[in-house]
């Protein structure tokens, strides 16, 4: 301790002195209280008084700090830190480094141990979580038989999943043995063949969910092949249990609600889906016939020349068939006209009226046609049918 002599001294020097003794020789401590007038800044410091029956101390925990429950006013803690002055305005206060609930720092710790090792286990591992049927038909519960969330938990499913078997096995969710009863119900749930299980129970302090905090629930949990549900306490209570669940619910009625998706709407769904499919499936059988007809059309616009071919050899063809018959009409045509030139012919031929008795008379070998071109002492020949005489004119 400083001895303070009769000499004056400045405000500045005593506070240092002060602040020198305090922060020197407490530096390191523990201090029991219940906080008030807490404060959470948007820095993410955190204010708040210690107080106990008789006095009070200002405290602060600095940002870096972290705790791993709520803090709230009236809570009473177990706190460790340092004693710190600030001379501007003549005032100190606890810095606190740690904190743990006060009255549950044994169970606390013993919780937190517990969930490093089933962490290293990997226990709380994703890749482990169990799933279950959309539409659960045998599912197990276990809570106790006289607490709210056994009514909670049947309500709910009767309501939502009407058509599944419920298998109940009551425990003990609270005092001694009943972690053992617990594990004991999940195991011989567990060869029922069910679908899913629910374990749960309605809230409480952390004495009365620890049976939920304990190695032989969480073993039993891990262990099962059956898909299991937690619903322990309230949403802001988290158990191993909780932890260690293939899937955690905020409540039991909750965890009910997460296992019996209500039947109306997954036949509300089921008809959408097919619904939907069915309409996809026209679209898509339009589409193809489309996409087909489109092919073909593209096949016979591309085939265009062939198609011209076809049609001249068509054409060609009855051209041919017209020439043919025009060329016979002709020759036929021909034919009657030389047929008429032949009777006409045959008409001017000078033998024919000898055969009717008449006579051709030639002179020195042509035809005579008048007497006028005929003297006395010409030579003649008279041409009868088939018969020819030699004449001389004599007048």
């Amino acid at each position: 301790m400083f001895e303070i002599d009769s000499n004056t001294i400045s405000v500045s020097q005593l506070t240092q002195k002060i602040k020198s003794v305090l922060e020197e020789d407490f530096s390191r401590i523990e201090v029991v209280g219940e906080i008030s007038n807490f404060t959470s800044a948007s820095s993410g410091h955190k204010y708040f008084t210690l107080k106990d029956s008789n006095a009070q101390i200002s405290a602060v925990m600095w940002r870096s700090t972290n705790v791993s429950f709520p803090i709230e006013n009236g809570m009473k803690v177990n706190v460790k830190g340092s004693i710190s002055v600030y001379p501007p305005r003549g005032s100190y206060q606890l810095v606190v480094t740690s904190m743990r609930p006060q009255g549950i720092g044994d169970l606390y710790l013993a919780y937190e141990k517990l969930k490093k090792e089933l962490l290293d286990l990997g226990y709380f591992s994703a890749e482990n979580k169990k799933k279950w049927p959309i539409i659960p038909q045998r599912i197990g519960v276990s809570t106790s038989p006289t607490g709210a969330a056994l009514h909670d938990i049947i309500s709910t499913l009767e309501r939502r999943s009407p058509f599944a078997e419920i298998y109940l096995y009551p425990v003990m969710v609270q005092g001694n043995g009943s972690e053992k009863e617990i594990a004991h119900a999940i195991n011989e749930l567990d060869k029922l063949e069910l679908d899913v299980i629910i374990i749960g129970r309605g809230g409480g302090s952390i004495e009365d969910l620890w049976s939920y905090n304990t190695r032989d629930v969480a073993d039993a949990i891990y262990n099962a092949k059956t898909p299991i549900v937690a619903g322990v306490g309230h949403e802001t209570d988290t158990t191993i249990a909780d932890l260690v669940a293939d899937h955690r619910a905020p409540t039991p009625t909750g965890a009910a609600e997460i296992v019996s998706i209500n039947t109306i709407d997954i036949i509300r769904q089921t008809l959408d889906e097919n619904q939907l499919s069915i309409t996809n499936s026209i679209n898509n059988s339009i589409s193809n016939y489309k996409k087909e007809l489109n092919n073909k059309f593209d096949r016979l616009k591309s085939s265009g020349i062939k198609n011209s071919i076809d049609l001249l050899k068509l054409n060609l063809d009855s051209y041919e068939k017209q020439l043919h018959k025009q060329i016979l009409l002709n020759i036929q045509t021909k034919k009657i006209q030389l047929k008429n030139y032949a009777n006409v012919i045959s008409k001017m031929n000078p033998a024919l009226p000898l055969e009717k008795g008449y006579a051709m008379i030639l002179k020195n070998g042509e035809r005579v046609k008048t007497s006028q071109v005929l003297s006395k002492n010409d030579k003649i020949k008279i041409i009868r049918n088939n018969n020819e005489n030699i004449a001389i004119i004599e007048e």
